[in-house]
């Protein structure tokens, strides 16, 4: 009965990421993913860039990429429908892996509350960033590659155990093949897979250490060949160079650590306690490292060392949801078994409090059609595809170069063309900065003769504009006398003559 609690919490989580997913309330990163998988549904081959007019990799081509570009190509379907269902099967599949990693680590018991735990056990405006599995994130990165890497992650970690534990070989063989697809996924998931693996090996590194290092060394092998050959990207050029690229947006990580993540804390006593049983104690030793290593990314302003706190925060919450099983099941076989309703009220408390902090992410669960008129209106309820997404009937050809602010950028190509400049940092791009201040220009109090030079420089096709941002008045001259292709009172495209 008590191990049922996790299905039908895993069913309540399943049905408000469904209605969060059929409201298409996406944001952030997700149209930089869609363009990615429209880029590679129509090369699958070779793929050009997905942003800019230029052929050069992009980080994004990855093997999740490729299976929506796959699922488009199969079904017709677009780029965002397709990540939508990926997204769920991506919950599918992590509600699937969190199970069996923390059934194995712990019990079925301790599973319960370590997903429970894990939704909504945070602190005060957790972020919302790919990775992080609390309800104010999930919902909106569930079709990330990072939420592929991270179910991926822990299933890899429970093959590791299952094949510690005597199992066949075909647990190695699934450990060697997921570690080289996460490598190429997620790097920084990789970061907690490999320190994972070294930490859950510690007990067999001492009992059979000829099976451990042959596991290690098949691991290291197979992914660096696949990075050697992955045909998409160049990841040893990603590691050594680009990914500066990404090291000043994440050192987010250390902004306000504490007061987003103390809940998690009151795992910290039950870490010690696993490590001062046993030394070797995996889990223990797992969230130990990661604490370490996000220590480290703080020291040394190393931003991608900062994004393990997730699983960071995971190792806690399930040492936590360990610590509340064992005291559950000894208060349930006691003389008093009463005292178990003094147990639920305080993680009762405790799960309404977390629910506070996520609040408004939560009415994104709820099914448009049963909102009141008031808030589905209200502007911080508004569907960026709803803005954008007539940008697919406003005849940009796929190749076509569009001119728009930073933030229409963002959206445009999801749907349909290229952009001059984009808001988020992006590697290969060597003159990524110029071109973001090209697009701030163009839209600037500028002569006519100079917006015409920055459209020539860049092969402009398309200007896009949001109508309900402040303009320059040179610049809504400009606008006021090329030709529309599209205008709903929002957004508007002009065609821009050669």
């Amino acid at each position: 009965m008590y191990r049922r609690r996790y299905w039908w919490l895993a069913a309540i989580l399943f049905g408000a990421m469904l209605a969060q997913t059929v409201n298409q309330y996406w944001t952030g990163d997700f149209w930089e993913h869609a363009a990615v998988v429209r880029e590679l549904a129509r090369h699958l081959a070779s793929p050009s860039h997905p942003l800019f007019s230029l052929d050069a990799p992009h980080p994004f081509f990855t093997p999740w990429a490729a299976i929506a570009a796959l699922l488009v190509r199969a079904t017709g379907l677009s780029p965002i429908a397709a990540l939508s269902l990926l997204g769920l099967a991506n919950l599918i599949c992590l509600i699937v892996a969190f199970y069996l990693f923390a059934s194995k680590v712990s019990s079925a018991d301790a599973a319960f509350w370590a997903l429970l735990f894990t939704l909504v056990l945070w602190g005060v405006s957790p972020w919302r960033y790919s990775g992080f599995l609390h309800l104010g994130a999930l919902g909106f990165v569930l079709p990330y590659p990072s939420i592929f890497a991270m179910w991926l992650m822990l299933f890899t970690l429970y093959a590791l155990l299952r094949f510690d534990s005597g199992g066949s070989a075909g647990w190695a063989v699934v450990v060697i093949g997921a570690s080289a697809i996460v490598l190429l996924t997620h790097p920084i998931t990789a970061i907690v897979l490999a320190t994972g693996l070294v930490t859950f090996s510690a007990r067999s590194l001492r009992e059979r250490p000829g099976r451990v290092v042959a596991l290690g060394a098949a691991v290291v092998a197979v992914s660096a060949a696949a990075a050697w050959l992955w045909p998409y990207y160049p990841w040893f050029r990603l590691i050594a160079t680009g990914s500066g690229t990404y090291a000043a947006p994440n050192l987010a990580m250390y902004d306000s650590p504490l007061r987003r993540t103390w809940p998690a804390l009151l795992g910290a006593p039950f870490v010690a306690r696993r490590l001062a049983a046993d030394k070797l104690d995996g889990l223990g030793l797992f969230t130990l490292a990661l604490s370490l290593l996000y220590a480290a990314g703080g020291f040394f302003s190393n931003g991608p060392l900062g994004r393990v706190l997730p699983a960071l925060v995971l190792g806690l919450h399930v040492s936590l949801a360990d610590g509340v099983a064992r005291l559950e099941t000894r208060l349930r076989d006691s003389a008093a078994p009463a005292n178990l309703r003094y147990l639920y009220g305080v993680i009762a408390c405790a799960v309404v409090l977390g629910l506070t902090s996520v609040a408004p992410a939560l009415l994104r669960v709820i099914p448009r059609p049963l909102l009141p008129g008031s808030l589905r209106n209200d502007p911080r309820l508004e569907r960026e595809i709803d803005t954008y997404g007539p940008l697919a009937s406003a005849h940009i050809g796929d190749d076509d170069v569009v001119m728009a602010d930073l933030n229409v950028s963002r959206h445009v190509p999801a749907f349909g063309g290229k952009v001059v400049g984009f808001i988020d940092p992006e590697a290969f791009i060597p003159d990524e900065e110029a071109r973001r201040q090209s697009t701030s220009r163009f839209f600037a109090d500028i002569s006519v003769e100079e917006r015409r030079s920055l459209i020539a420089r860049y092969d402009v096709r398309f200007v896009a504009v949001d109508m309900r941002n402040p303009l320059e008045a040179s610049f809504r001259r400009w606008l006021e006398v090329q030709r529309v292709a599209f205008d709903d009172g929002r957004l508007r495209v002009v065609h821009v003559s050669r």
